[in-house]
């Protein structure tokens, strides 16, 4: 999204204007919410205490396209009418941790839930919690991460991404051991051999 470019270049009005092509577009994309927590956060952060005809634009602007400028109510108010829906709650779970590291615990349980009436509980959706997880962004615990792969792989048994980990195979333990039979085996008779080689007498 081009809003994640004007974010790190650090641009106000040019991630605004993004974020109005994409309400247009998708108004209820999931990703979208997250970055529409970004952009209040930064506004809070960096042009909280500035003034001038940009600041003014994009405080109106912000005010006529949100129910709320408050980036902890937006999102709370977000989750609550997407309960349903996985991809949401994921998204909801991201900004909570964005917004507050403190909140980390809640924020893996609305993410991580699986029951059955949950909308768009597919494979994907459930390997994108996986990957929230594993990034630098959350950064779950092995033991956190053990236990939602288990639940996944309950659910989705032949996606390998769930799998747990396979025991070391015996097989290549079996060949090396064959093949030290084998060379042992060859240096004996090898020995033996010369053992009994008698050189003839010199003439």
């Amino acid at each position: 999204m081009a809003f994640e470019i004007y974010l790190r270049k650090g641009k106000p009005l040019l991630m605004l204007q993004a974020l109005k092509r994409a309400l247009k577009l998708e108004p209820t994309n999931p990703e979208l919410h997250t970055c529409l927590i970004r952009f209040l956060q930064y506004r809070q952060d960096k042009l909280t205490n500035q003034c001038g005809t940009i600041v003014d634009v994009i405080n109106r602007e912000v005010t006529r396209l949100l129910p709320t400028t408050e980036p902890n109510k937006l999102n709370e108010d977000f989750l609550n009418n997407n309960q349903e829906s996985l991809p949401h709650r994921l998204q909801a779970a991201r900004s909570m941790v964005l917004l507050d590291s403190v909140q980390r615990e809640r924020a893996l349980s609305i993410a991580t839930i699986l029951d059955s009436h949950l909308h768009d509980r597919t494979h994907q959706n459930t390997q994108q919690v996986l990957e929230w997880m594993e990034s630098r962004e959350f950064g779950a615990t092995p033991e956190q991460l053990s236990h939602y792969k288990a639940q996944c792989h309950a659910i989705y048994p032949r996606a390998r991404a769930f799998c747990p980990p396979q025991p070391a195979s015996t097989s290549s333990t079996s060949d090396s051991t064959s093949d030290s039979t084998t060379t042992t085996t060859i240096t004996t008779t090898s020995s033996t051999a010369n053992h009994n080689h008698v050189d003839s007498p010199s003439s």
